[in-house]
């Protein structure tokens, strides 16, 4: 690895520590000796703690033989997750039971109601973790959604957009799963297919044959992509001239047009924030006014921008955007995280919205950050767009 950064730090020691905290706080419930709690959640805490290990060092290094792990090491981290909440609630009204009534925690009634209780937290939070990782695993689903569009120019009438966000290319998603989201990509056939961002996760030498699959795409007004945050994690400079060597359009603060009959589409890739907190030479972090430079009067303006909080500044109507599409949330995953998640993105979680003449869409995903490889209420997808005229 390229260097311990203070954030993969703490990602570490946050994953392993509330999956020791988890485990612990239920195996007490259930008065198991201290001696094989103990060894129990030291070895949830190594495997949740090794997920997160497991995948930085994937990003620069082959994690096939070892692939079979990755599930039980997910497992481990969602356990941790789901179970943290819940247990720092439950410990909470046991220390405040605890100072007002004395030690009555240790009376037969309540051990066995204890003992029942962390049987169905151990069984319910297992459940979850598992049901939550198959989710997650789950190929996407195309969403279908209409946009109406005031004034839309007649040859516009009916274009369809694919929008790809959130790939997150892995050592857990593979070239299998690349090459079958290519596949339901052609099955749709449609117009102009677009990756809002978190394409990969890891550097060319690793990632690149599972990125592989894509270059095949193809669509009449082309295929475009653009930067998210975690490619400036292992360098947006290398994905850049691989993007380059393999003949695919990477829109960086830059834009491009496609002809429609009479009618002129610009798509409008901006660059991420990220760029501005990772330094890299030539990445500058996104900017809307260069993105439009010599950019003429058009029919129609699509742009990507792979986060959708601070999108309102691009809604002023100098900027004649439409419609914008973004990703990042992964439509926050799983309840609580969702409140978290919307809270961070000033409320723009997933879904239609409007602000003021643009209409902005955030995607779901077709994938996730598989840190923590879990949806629940929520499912990966791959957004397909018909633009249609608002009567």
């Amino acid at each position: 690895m390229k260097g311990i950064s203070l954030i993969y730090i703490i990602i570490v020691l946050f994953s392993a520590g509330s999956a020791f905290y988890g485990l612990l706080h239920i195996l007490r419930q259930l008065r198991v000796s201290w001696r094989l709690t103990l060894s129990l959640a030291l070895l949830l805490a190594l495997l949740s703690g090794g997920h997160q290990f497991l995948l930085s060092y994937g990003n620069y290094h082959d994690l096939s033989v070892i692939h079979p792990l990755l599930y039980l090491t997910a497992f481990a981290a969602n356990f941790g997750i789901f179970a943290l909440p819940l247990a720092l609630v439950i410990d909470i009204m046991l220390s405040i039971l605890r100072l007002a009534k004395g030690p009555i925690l240790t009376r037969p009634p309540l051990i066995y109601l204890r003992k029942i209780y962390g049987a169905c937290a151990l069984i319910f939070i297992s459940i979850c973790s598992v049901v939550a990782l198959i989710f997650a695993q789950a190929l996407p689903q195309f969403d279908r959604q209409d946009i109406y569009i005031a004034n839309l120019h007649p040859d516009l009438e009916g274009l369809t957009i694919a929008q790809v966000s959130d790939v997150h290319t892995s050592p857990f998603f593979t070239a299998a799963r690349s090459e079958s989201i290519v596949q339901e990509l052609m099955q749709a056939k449609p117009d102009l297919i677009v990756f809002t961002g978190d394409q990969v996760d890891g550097n060319p030498s690793q990632r690149g044959k599972d990125m592989l699959p894509f270059t095949k795409l193809q669509a009449p007004l082309g295929v475009y992509y653009i930067a998210g945050n975690h490619e400036y994690i292992t360098g947006m400079g290398e994905w850049q001239r691989w993007y380059q060597a393999h003949g695919l359009n990477l829109l960086i603060n830059a834009h491009a047009r496609a002809q429609v009959g009479s009618a002129q589409l610009s798509i409008v890739g901006l660059d991420d924030a990220q760029a501005l907190r990772a330094g890299e030479r030539g990445f500058n972090g996104p900017n809307i006014e260069q993105a439009l430079t010599g950019l003429a009067d058009d029919d129609f303006r699509l742009l990507l921008a792979h986060q959708p909080r601070g999108t309102q500044q691009y809604a002023d109507p100098r900027f004649g955007i439409d419609l914008m599409l973004s990703g990042h949330t992964h439509g926050g995953q799983v309840p609580l995280l969702n409140v978290l998640t919307g809270a961070a993105n000033q409320g723009l979680l997933a879904g239609l919205y409007h602000l003021g003449k643009m209409q902005l869409y955030v995607s779901e995903g077709a994938g996730l950050w598989q840190g923590f490889c879990a949806r629940l209420g929520t499912q990966s997808q791959i957004n397909l767009f018909t633009l249609k005229r608002a009567h």
